[in-house]
């Protein structure tokens, strides 16, 4: 009557344990739906559209620097590319909304997301 071990994959950081595991850790498997949440909340139109687009951006570059690589390959490290990418993807997208009539303070947290998720990359 021995506890069912948990398979993992190559290391105990971010990896199916997280997701499925109980205690503080196991919040993780809820942010999905807190994030949906969040995405149909929203009063603001504009902003609505910004965070639809915005998850499906990170949905499908997640799916394809990430997930595809990793069942291919087995290695979990394709996450430390796929991260940054995500980071300069949600800069382009604030950057190309704070265009036209967007703040200061818009322009330079888009150029902030896309320099921080730039340097990550140059690292990946």
């Amino acid at each position: 009557s021995s506890r069912p071990r948990r398979r993992c994959r190559r290391h105990r950081g971010v990896s199916s344990c997280i997701m499925g595991g109980g205690g503080p850790r196991g919040v993780i498997k809820y942010l999905p739906w807190v994030a949906l949440a969040a995405l149909h909340c929203s009063r603001d139109r504009n902003t609505r559209q910004f965070l639809h687009n915005n998850a499906w951006i990170q949905v499908l570059l997640f799916f394809s620097l990430a997930h595809t690589p990793c069942a291919v390959t087995g290695v979990m490290s394709w996450v430390d590319l796929a991260w940054p990418t995500g980071l300069v993807a949600l800069g382009t997208q604030v950057a190309a909304r704070a265009a036209g009539k967007g703040s200061r303070k818009g322009k330079l947290a888009a150029l902030m997301y896309i320099l921080q998720g730039g340097r990550l990359m140059l690292g990946a």
